[in-house]
């Protein structure tokens, strides 16, 4: 997909950082991982050379946010979350530079609308938006967290005492940890939840099972709690 949008060639911490963001199987994103992309920020260029780090993932980001109907939903709100973080924990360098694309959060705040999206675009792209659900707009937590981001970028006072803030004095970004969720999709929550239910109704079984052996004749007890006779 990157390679459509311009993207030949990646550096190490380009290629993390698209793979982060648009790989819809990854519904989840610790704040381990996203402590490590802005930890990069702070290295001036990659082991390769060429443009500081920094510069590297806001291009990767700004590539996203120019062309919203050919990156997924979830693409575009992981992209989102990135850059917010690397706004609160990036470089200071990153700040300015990063300001520069907020007239595209600004029309992602405003515009960015799955449905009517489905309806204005042509094509094979069109066809596809529409035959995944187009007509239902998926986009409000997009613009929600594009909303966040416009009031950090609008205000400059605001940002820096939010950087300042979350700012770890041990170190120049918070460790994180690799069992922390940072971002979750609702289907990722909703299949854990299924799985703590399905653990949950085994071990409820497993235990009648084991009351109904340690008594002798008395029976299986039901989930409310009564015996039944002859079990």
């Amino acid at each position: 997909m990157f390679e459509a949008l311009g993207f030949q060639k990646q550096s190490e911490a380009e290629r993390m950082l698209i793979n982060l963001v648009t790989d819809d199987s990854k519904q989840v994103i610790t704040s381990l991982q996203l402590n490590q992309l802005a930890s990069l920020t702070y290295h001036e260029k990659s082991i390769a050379g060429g443009r500081v780090i920094y510069e590297q993932m806001l291009d990767v980001l700004e590539k996203v946010f120019k062309n919203p109907v050919d990156v997924s939903v979830l693409t575009m709100r992981k992209s989102l979350l990135v850059f917010r973080h690397l706004l609160l924990f990036g470089v200071d360098a990153l700040v300015f530079p990063a300001r520069t694309l907020q007239p595209l959060i600004a029309s992602i705040e405003q515009n960015y609308n799955t449905a009517v999206m489905a309806q204005q675009a042509t094509g094979a792209t069109g066809f596809l938006m529409r035959l995944k659900g187009g007509a239902v707009d998926e986009g409000g937590p997009c613009r929600d967290e594009a909303r966040a981001i416009n009031v950090l970028l609008s205000n400059t006072e605001a940002l820096r005492f939010e950087r300042n803030t979350k700012a770890d004095p041990n170190s120049l970004v918070p460790v994180g940890s690799q069992t922390q969720v940072g971002f979750i999709t609702d289907e990722a929550r909703y299949a854990i939840l299924q799985r703590r239910m399905e653990h949950a109704r085994k071990v409820e079984l497993k235990s009648n099972l084991a009351k109904s052996e340690s008594s002798f004749g008395g029976g299986y007890n039901s989930k409310d709690g009564r015996a039944v006779v002859g079990a």
